[in-house]
């Protein structure tokens, strides 16, 4: 005698449940014909009243919403929704200005931000252990809805980037390859070996404007030769920063670039992109002592259209030599501790003969107190002054505070006014001078100085004898009278040390009666 054995048709269990049925222990039918145990089917009854509950909650909450809005948002045509949520998404809040957040709140909302091209154009992706498939798919997703709008795209990875899924990782950059034509920004900061994978071939050019390329290497000093070759015809990008990878292992055009940020490359790379960038304007390198890969220049390198320069380096002795920038305005020189190259800065300015509008000098040691009054001498165009020297350098602040003081009313060796047309000064570092020396920068005089910064580490210890004295103090109340500003900060924990030492003083706080310059 035969039969067949059946089972709940819900479940499928029989009288002796399988290991993967036991999670319904309850269920025993044992029945030739297939039908739902008792017990199964009030529990399938119980599910299908949940999620019609569930949906008609839904149905219920989005007429409750409506309502309450009807009068305001559900007059709002979409396009102008669309342009306030475009707004949402543009401020300054990255962590909470997600254009899914917009999706999140009601379906007319979704519906509009899931047709707005606009919200979708910039993307930050952060790849890391926690990353999977799913990320990959809304990566896609939410390119996908941008249309054919440029496209700003950001990419970052955990350091430890062995312990990312490989998968996940190439995933992620093929799917931002598929958009190449559209790469507006292109900001990568991913490990050296991930450089490589950033590569198509395009059919029409590129409107790539911004790339920055940061592969995490920085702080090691560790100079990077993977190849970064994007796609084809090469990229010509206006903006680019780009950080210890070899000149030669980057595959893009440099003839359009305007605004460029090197560090850590040699000194011979940036003269290489100074011949290859003829519309520079604005250039910022940081040399490290590398080998050379390109030929130094025969003859100087004079570059016509540079108007703003950042330079960090302790071989501005042979940066100098070698250029020529008679259109800069901007000049930022950081020595790294070195001592100043005087005699090659002076030959820089004499053979430009740039109209220098801002000067700062940084982190520099000096065994001749003059370097810096030698160089002021042939700035005269100078507004804006910054100084910042090293440790060790102590008597470049006072002996440039005694220059300007005794020069109010004199000229200098050349007959000419010692900076004529300086407004601002401003200096971090030891305080090596008396109080009194601020105060009299500004006498009588036909210099326009109206600001003084002065920032210096250790302010408030030794109080008693640190504070500003009140004679001081009288005189800078009356040249602040006069519309002059001026500013004392401690560099260490900041605090306006100004105003606490005239917290200190015995001075009243109306000094009405006590005004005397």
């Amino acid at each position: 005698m035969s039969f067949n054995v059946g089972g709940c048709d819900f479940c499928g269990s029989r009288d002796t449940p399988s290991p993967e049925e036991a999670y319904r222990p309850w269920c025993r039918l044992i029945t030739s014909v297939a039908l739902t145990c008792d017990m199964c089917r009030d529990y399938e009854q119980l599910e299908d009243q949940i999620n019609q509950l569930l949906e008609k909650r839904h149905q219920l909450k989005a007429c409750i919403s409506l309502y309450h809005r009807k009068e305001i948002m559900q007059k709002i045509p979409p396009e102008v929704l669309a342009n306030i949520f475009q707004f949402f998404v543009s401020s300054d809040c990255e962590s909470h200005c997600n254009p899914l957040f917009l999706g999140a709140i009601c379906r007319r909302w979704r519906a509009i931000a899931w047709s707005a091209p606009r919200l979708w154009c910039s993307i930050a992706i952060n790849v890391n252990r926690g990353s999977h498939g799913d990320e990959v798919r809304l990566i896609r997703d939410w390119l996908s809805r941008s249309g054919q709008l440029p496209l700003s795209i950001r990419i970052t990875m955990n350091p430890n980037y062995e312990l990312l899924p490989e998968a996940v990782i190439s995933a992620v950059i093929e799917g931002v390859n598929e958009y190449a034509d559209r790469w507006r920004v292109l900001d990568i900061q991913v490990p050296p070996s991930m450089l490589p994978l950033f590569h198509t071939d395009l059919r029409g050019k590129s409107i790539l404007h911004t790339l920055t390329i940061d592969p995490g290497t920085c702080l090691s000093l560790e100079r990077i030769s993977e190849i970064f070759n994007p796609m084809n015809p090469r990229p010509s990008p206006t903006v680019v920063k780009i950080i210890s990878v070899n000149l030669r292992s980057i595959g893009i055009s440099w003839y359009k670039v305007t605004h460029l940020d090197l560090t850590h490359f040699s000194v011979d790379e940036c003269f290489e992109v100074l011949r290859q960038a003829p519309f520079l304007t604005n250039g910022s390198f940081s040399i490290l002592p590398n080998p050379n890969q390109f030929q130094l220049p025969e003859h100087i390198i004079s570059h016509p259209n540079l108007t703003s320069l950042h330079f960090s380096s302790s071989l501005g002795t042979i940066f100098f030599q070698h250029v020529s920038f008679p259109s800069l305005r901007f000049l930022s020189v950081n020595n790294c501790y070195a001592q100043i190259p005087a005699r090659e800065i002076l030959s820089f300015l004499r053979r430009s003969s740039p109209a220098l509008n801002e000067l700062h000098l940084l982190s520099f040691e000096n065994d001749d107190s003059q370097s810096v009054i030698q160089i002021l001498n042939e700035t005269p165009s100078l507004e804006i002054l910054h100084l910042h020297p090293g440790f060790l350098d102590d008597s470049t602040p006072t002996r440039l505070l005694q220059r300007l003081s005794d020069s109010s009313l004199t000229l200098n060796d050349h007959g000419t006014k010692f900076l004529p047309r300086l407004n601002t000064i401003s200096y971090t570092g030891p305080l090596n001078f008396p109080w009194s020396a601020i105060p009299n920068l500004f006498g009588p005089t036909w210099r326009p100085l109206s600001n003084f910064r002065l920032r210096c580490p250790g302010l408030f210890e030794g109080l008693e004898e640190g504070c500003v004295d009140e004679a001081t103090l009288l005189r800078i109340q009356g040249l602040e009278r006069r519309g002059i500003s001026i500013e004392i900060t401690d560099d260490d924990i900041g605090g306006d040390f100004l105003a606490f030492s005239r917290r200190r003083s015995s001075l009243p706080l109306d000094w009405d009666d006590f005004f005397d310059v």
